[in-house]
C-alpha cells in the first residue's frame, strides 16, 4: 500500500492505531517521538495536518500519564 500524501488528515482509525502503538512504547520512546515531531513542526513554515494530528496524539498521551520531556 502506498504511503498517503503528508497533507491529508489521518482517519479516526489511523489516529486510534497510532495512539494504541504509542501506548505500548516505553516512556523514553514516546518522549523521543514527541521531540522528533516537534522538531519537524518547528522547522517547517506550515506543518501539515497529519503532523499536527500526530503531535496532538503524542501530547495527549504524555499529558494523560503526566510524563515530562
Amino acid at each position: 500500500m502506498p504511503t498517503p500524501p503528508a497533507n491529508l488528515t489521518m482517519t479516526d482509525a489511523e489516529v486510534a492505531e497510532l495512539r494504541q502503538k504509542l501506548a505500548m512504547l516505553a516512556q523514553s520512546h514516546v518522549n523521543d517521538a514527541y521531540k522528533k515531531i516537534l522538531g519537524q513542526m518547528v522547522s517547517m513554515d506550515l506543518p501539515t495536518p497529519r503532523m499536527v494530528q500526530e503531535f496532538v496524539t503524542i501530547w495527549k498521551l504524555l499529558w494523560k500519564y503526566k510524563w515530562t520531556c
